[in-house]
């Protein structure tokens, strides 16, 4: 694991590099680091990460590894990112995330639309139907839109869900012709 920070104003932020996708999972905290020898360096590298503001990790497959660490140290993560350098990550990850959002088509929900969620996590199949498995949950009603593409929402018969629901896992719901209209 390799990490490299850098001072930009105010800000901070550190790169982290890393061959083991598992231990980059448990400090991002996707996983549970449960292991007794392992936990009081994961509550270290926790304490640590606290000081930075942004942390970008990066998972590099072991027979990328040499090249990437050859990378780092070229582009001076050893001793922090060169403002050049930092640009150029910069100007990456926003070509990155314009290809992206071509093919993303933005969701917006009104309060009272019905909508349908996402069986969380995606893919996931009941045993006693296999492929028949449902991928959506509802119809539900949008009882209020929040900001950052939030959504509270209420059953049907007015039972409100105590939490918001991210719009990327909600599609608006059409009624059939077997609907019952009441």
């Amino acid at each position: 694991m390799q990490g490299n920070g850098v001072a930009i104003g105010r800000r901070r932020q550190v790169e982290i590099f890393g061959d083991s996708k598992l231990v980059i999972s448990q400090l991002t905290e996707e996983y549970k680091c449960e292991s007794e020898s392992l936990f009081p360096l994961w509550m270290q590298c926790r304490e640590l990460m606290a000081q930075f503001r942004y942390i970008n990790f990066h998972w590099i497959p072991r027979s990328q590894n040499t090249e990437a660490n050859d990378l780092a140290q070229a582009s001076g993560y050893k001793d922090g990112v060169e403002e050049a350098d930092f640009q150029k990550i910069k100007e990456n990850k926003a070509k990155v995330a314009r290809a992206y959002n071509k093919k993303v088509k933005p969701k917006e929900f009104q309060v009272g639309d019905l909508v349908w969620e996402a069986v969380l996590p995606l893919g996931t199949k009941d045993k006693m139907y296999g492929k028949w498995s449902p991928n959506w949950h509802g119809p539900y009603k949008v009882d209020q839109v929040l900001k950052g593409n939030a959504y509270m929402l209420e059953q049907l018969d007015g039972v409100k869900f105590p939490v918001a629901f991210n719009g990327q896992h909600l599609k608006k719901y059409f009624p059939s012709m077997w609907d019952d209209e009441q």
